[in-house]
């Protein structure tokens, strides 16, 4: 079974509320947004198309996640060990990234889950983002510049990614 996200955190209407966005069903997302629904069916229509999209995301950062690595390890025949800090910073990064990718997908669906998915998509985004610029800078010492170019197409994906997150829900508000 392939991983997936699982947001399920929802709030129903309060029809005692003064309020009348109180009166609404709604869903809190980790990038700010509040979506409120008058009908209970849209807002599950909502919430599942929110999921199939942060889960398309889970899948892009995991193969941006892979593409690194392989472009570390091919990268890693060259490095010396007057060049630890690349190692390191690789070796960090593959553990960082790992576990907070696990995060994601296993505890979308608890109850800070809604938050916490935006989260570790923000922070696995950084990672990524950082570990990328490690590699670029040593490729661009080596003068290897077709490199960085396709170590600079992952970073964009990934800064696109960080753009994306931010809009997620926005369409129903």
């Amino acid at each position: 079974m392939m991983k997936k996200i699982k947001l399920q955190n929802k709030s129903n209407p309060d029809k005692s509320s003064i309020y009348k966005h109180d009166r609404h069903n709604s869903i809190s997302l980790g990038n700010g947004i509040t979506i409120r629904f008058g009908d209970k069916k849209k807002m599950n229509s909502a919430l599942f198309h929110i999921n199939e999209e942060m889960t398309a995301i889970l899948i892009d950062l995991n193969a941006l996640s892979a593409s690194t690595y392989v472009e570390y390890r091919r990268l890693w025949i060259l490095i010396n060990p007057d060049h630890f800090r690349v190692i390191h910073k690789s070796d960090e990064s593959v553990a960082e990234i790992t576990r907070l990718l696990t995060l994601m997908s296993d505890r979308s669906g608890w109850a800070n889950g809604n938050y916490f998915s935006f989260k570790y998509v923000n922070l696995i985004c950084v990672a990524l983002v950082g570990w990328l610029e490690e590699l670029i800078e040593f490729r661009h010492m080596k003068q290897h510049f077709g490199d960085v170019r396709i170590l600079d197409r992952i970073k964009n994906a990934v800064t696109e990614i960080m753009v994306k997150i931010q809009f997620i829900g926005k369409e129903y508000e």
